[in-house]
């Protein structure tokens, strides 16, 4: 079976016996990936930690899903919806846990230009849509992403066409800066949380909303996991989540005694669905956004310069830097597999290496003169 390991570091696939890379020198995770040729075209395809059993199960399953793909062409007429549906059920068979967010984001192409035939859709139009975004208040990398997941979802279903998301030039912000929350900001925030939900309250925000900011700001969690939040992630008796992440990881993140209390006195609803935090509108599914009611929690709190939902996780790991000063734990705790993500952090040391190059002025100045006095 073509089962292969891959080193983290060099990207090279190595047999499943192989402990260490030979190229690199450090330890390969046993983290199984699939690989398959079908007319001298190499697929492959993450799986992750399992037993032999499973992965055997899951690579049987892979390779009949990838010949029913690769052998059934895409109907010619085939429009909007049925693009998005087509990839969408890719994706969840895959088990990608982004596959909700990509036909949220679709869905929202198909309700500006409609649900036309794909092979009408032009650049002009997705130019026209990529400025309807901006103009809505999206920040320009959640912009790009949409744009993003309407590139990857034609390359699946339409390998062979042209394709007219290829022609629109992403924005790719500046993600090096890091936005960060004052001590009384971040009081008045969970504040204006609190005061924007119950009875009488300004605004339309879930009753729970208080419970998401307490979420962002103490877990540094991405969007994802805060608002699709399931029971069976939470371990309440080690005081952990454990989740899924990108790559079909598994992150397991110790939480306070404050965020455990917390999930602890949401109680499930009768035929729920299992997430703490369900949608308002449809039945089944989590909460998808809650910009406004961010956006009404920061007037509330007087919060007035530009900032993000996703400002609250890099709050989150600036403070967690600050307080522990140990860049390994912080790149734990956020999730980067790579260190030079979490090096974008290192600026809320800059006090304390200010202090670091004073205190190198004041130990020379105090240092007697071990030249005498020239005779």
């Amino acid at each position: 079976m073509p089962l292969k390991l891959r080193c983290r570091k060099c990207r090279k696939f190595e047999k499943i016996s192989t402990r260490t890379c030979p190229t690199c020198g450090v330890l390969i995770p046993r983290e199984y990936w699939f690989l398959k040729q079908v007319n001298g075209q190499r697929h492959h395809k993450f799986y992750g930690e399992g037993t032999r059993l499973e992965v055997d199960a899951e690579f049987k399953r892979w390779c009949d899903e990838l010949k029913q793909r690769l052998t059934t062409p895409p109907p010619l007429a085939l429009n909007l919806q049925g693009m998005t549906d087509a990839y969408v059920k890719y994706l969840e068979v895959s088990r990608k846990p982004y596959a909700y967010q990509s036909k949220f984001f679709l869905d929202r192409l198909i309700v500006y230009v409609g649900n036309i035939i794909c092979e009408n859709l032009t650049t002009e139009q997705l130019l026209t849509w990529q400025t309807h975004l901006v103009q809505s208040g999206f920040s320009l990398a959640y912009v790009d992403r949409h744009f993003q997941q309407g590139k990857a979802a034609w390359r699946r279903v339409f390998p062979d066409k042209p394709n007219p998301f290829q022609a629109v030039k992403l924005f790719k912000p500046d993600n090096t800066i890091i936005e960060r929350l004052t001590h009384e900001e971040e009081e008045r925030l969970l504040e204006a949380a609190k005061h924007l939900t119950g009875k009488g309250a300004p605004g339309n925000c879930p009753w729970h909303f208080p419970v998401i900011m307490l979420l962002y700001l103490r877990t540094g969690l991405r969007k994802r996991n805060v608002l699709q939040l399931h029971r069976n992630e939470v371990d309440f008796e080690n005081a952990r989540l454990v989740l899924r992440q990108k790559g079909n990881r598994i992150l397991r993140l110790p939480v306070s005694s404050e965020v455990i209390e917390a999930l602890r006195k949401i109680k499930p609803p009768k035929g729920g669905s299992g997430y703490f935090f369900p949608s308002l509108t449809a039945k089944g599914k989590p909460l998808d956004d809650i910009r406004r009611s961010f956006e009404a929690a920061k007037k509330l709190a007087g919060i007035t310069r530009p900032f993000r939902v996703h400002g609250l996780r890099h709050h989150f790991g600036s403070e967690l830097l600050a307080r522990t000063k140990n860049l390994a734990l912080v790149q734990r705790a956020m999730d980067h597999r790579d260190i030079s993500t979490t090096l974008k952090y290192v600026h809320v040391l800059d006090d304390e290496l200010r202090e670091g190059v004073e205190s190198l002025v004041v130990v020379k100045k105090q240092q007697p003169d071990s030249q005498g006095p020239h005779e």
